[in-house]
């Protein structure tokens, strides 16, 4: 998503201007094929995944501060236009990203950020990273493969024990 620029509101402090994106969130996309309203080509969906491949790629080798998005789902991707066969898949919704000298120096506060369904076992215990961004894609990936969201119907609680049970999470550094 092409940032235009940022203002700092009284009220909301920072604030981007960024493209429009017509097309809605995938989400939303998501959600109107699984319902069995419109259908979704494989190759449109590959299209897709390769599109938002290619824009986290971007985000992670920038210089001089790579970012980190901690928060990558299909409801944080929007589409550039209406008509689906052209629509750009962008990643959009920094709202929890980080660059990474600020992820490092924020690692002690053990605090986690993200969607729970998307995070990676490390993120629990506040460790991010490329990989973390890598495992939610991996997420994202089945999520556009099956139409539907991970661990749809379960309580946080019930997702943070899944994850803990199975992973081993890794005490040192990502």
């Amino acid at each position: 998503v092409i940032l235009f620029g940022m203002l700092n509101h009284d009220q909301y402090g920072p604030v981007l201007v960024l493209q429009l994106c017509p097309g809605g969130s995938l989400r939303q996309v998501l959600d109107r094929a699984h319902s069995g309203g419109i259908t979704l080509p494989w190759l449109l969906r590959a299209k897709w995944l390769m599109q938002i491949a290619s824009g986290m790629a971007h985000m992670h080798v920038l210089l001089p501060t790579r970012i980190i998005h901690r928060d990558l789902k299909a409801a944080n991707v929007l589409l550039s236009a209406t008509d689906l066969d052209k629509a750009v898949a962008q990643v959009g919704d920094f709202g929890v990203a980080m660059a990474m000298e600020t992820i490092k120096s924020t690692l002690s506060t053990r605090g986690s950020t993200g969607t729970l369904a998307w995070m990676p076992p490390e993120a629990f215990k506040g460790n991010f990273s490329e990989k973390s961004d890598i495992f939610s894609f991996a997420v994202l990936i089945y999520e556009v493969l099956s139409l539907i969201l991970p661990h749809a119907g379960k309580s946080t609680a019930e997702i943070t024990d899944l994850a803990r049970a199975k992973f081993k999470v890794s005490v040192r550094d990502a």
